[in-house]
């Protein structure tokens, strides 16, 4: 009696890989979106941390300026940025 062989369709093959190739496509996707909020965050830490290391030297300045002029800061003329 010859070996019964069983003909598996071709979606039985190609279904684990179209499976694969889907999550690998997610996952990259994924991967993209994440990069795009860390660049974002990295872009706005550095612009923060710009700000607080020149703060010192402004405040030097406009100190420096008052010294020139003999006056003293006004409380009401602070601002504050965001």
């Amino acid at each position: 009696m010859p070996p019964v062989t069983t003909r598996r369709s071709p979606n039985a093959v190609t279904s684990p890989i179209n499976a694969t190739l889907r999550r690998a496509v997610r996952l990259a996707l994924q991967e993209a979106r994440n990069e795009r909020k860390r660049e974002k965050f990295d872009t706005r830490f550095e612009l923060k941390m710009d700000r607080l290391a020149s703060a010192p030297l402004r405040s030097e300045k406009r100190i420096g300026k008052l010294r020139r002029k003999g006056g003293r800061p006004r409380r009401e003329a602070r601002q504050t940025r965001r």
